[in-house]
């Protein structure tokens, strides 16, 4: 217990996006920099497909 409270200066805030689809937006940026890390999409076009899946899933204000 002691080290869990002496490390609670260093926490940071948990970030999520928006909607019901957090989860899956942030999956949908993981597998898509896994893409880009196995060398089968190059970085445009991770990002391209990255953007568009995640502009789907956002909720719209």
């Amino acid at each position: 217990m002691r080290c869990v409270l002496e490390q609670m200066p260093l926490m940071q805030p948990w970030y999520a996006f928006p909607g019901s689809n957090g989860v899956k937006v942030t999956q949908t940026i993981v597998e898509n920099l896994s893409r880009v890390v196995e060398q089968s999409a190059e970085p445009k076009e991770a990002l391209d497909d990255a953007a568009a899946e995640v502009e789907g899933l956002l909720p719209r204000s």
